[in-house]
């Protein structure tokens, strides 16, 4: 909540630096000095201590900001439900995969492919970023007015976001295999599952900010409808092809998903507002 504060002021290379870089280099530091091996706890440790530095840091730009208390727990007002389920169903639909697996098939399955998914989540990083970014932009242009400014911002996101990925994707792509082997080495039989949810991912990518676009120019109810039909696709095909494919099923229905959420998206939000998010469409 800190981290997004300084979003909504525009300080995003501070909510970036808090949410991520600091986060990261405590864990690493902690670890290399010995205060623990204990991974779990050491990110705990330090999701703990953003907090607290965040919190100062808040505390220190709101000097001599008057606050209303009733206005700030004023529930009715700012809880929004569209962007409540936007964000429940994303976060569950990171789960199907592995729970239905864990449900179905052997604690191995699980671990190959909750591996793949960490590392295939690599390149979303770099969308979540660049999202970040931007989110407030497109917010401050739909309030001005500015399609124009929009439809630039969009296609330059989409350009930096495909970029970075593809060279990203490549490595990944051309040594899945290896990089899967430094979790174990049964691992590396089963690099197809990392290949299926890398195309899901490079899929996220190339289709730009839609989600942030969507969500900031008032069109959250559709978003939030398209990611409940995402969701719920996901766990139907999912739940089929597993049994028909076993673990290499699963991954195949989250890229299905995935792309219904995000074609679907980016066709909508042409069709309605003349804005593509993806730079090689007009």
């Amino acid at each position: 909540m800190n981290v997004n504060f300084f979003l909504g002021i525009r300080k995003v290379a501070l909510a970036i630096i808090l949410s991520n870089f600091i986060l990261q280099l405590f864990v690493f530091v902690s670890y290399k000095l010995g205060f623990s091996e204990n991974v779990f706890f050491l990110y705990t440790i330090a999701n703990y201590t953003v907090f607290f530095l965040s919190f100062l840091i808040c505390l220190f730009s709101l000097k001599g900001f008057k606050l209303d208390l009733h206005e700030a727990f004023n529930f009715k007002k700012y809880f929004n439900v569209d962007f409540f389920l936007i964000t429940a169903t994303t976060i569950s639909a990171n789960w199907v995969g592995i729970l239905l697996i864990g449900f179905f098939l052997n604690k191995e399955d699980v671990a190959l492919y909750n591996s793949a998914v960490k590392i295939s989540f690599s390149m979303n990083l770099i969308l979540q970023t660049i999202n970040q970014i931007t989110a407030s932009r497109f917010a401050l242009y739909h309030k001005n007015n500015q399609k124009s400014k929009i439809k630039k911002l969009a296609k330059r996101a989409s350009l930096l976001c495909t970029a970075l990925v593809v060279p990203t994707g490549i490595v990944l792509i051309l040594f899945s295999s290896e990089i899967l082997g430094f979790f174990d080495e049964s691992f590396k039989s089963g690099n197809l599952v990392l290949l299926i949810l890398l195309g899901a991912q490079f899929i996220n990518a190339i289709t730009g900010s839609v989600g942030t676009i969507l969500q900031m120019t008032n069109e959250e109810s559709y978003w939030r409808r398209k990611s409940i039909e995402s969701f719920v696709l996901n766990i139907l095909l999912s739940l089929i092809l597993l049994y028909l494919t076993g673990i290499n099923g699963a991954a195949v229905g989250q890229i299905l998903a995935i792309s219904y959420l995000m074609l679907s998206s980016v066709y909508y939000l042409k069709k309605n507002h003349g804005i593509s998010s993806v730079f090689f469409i007009k």
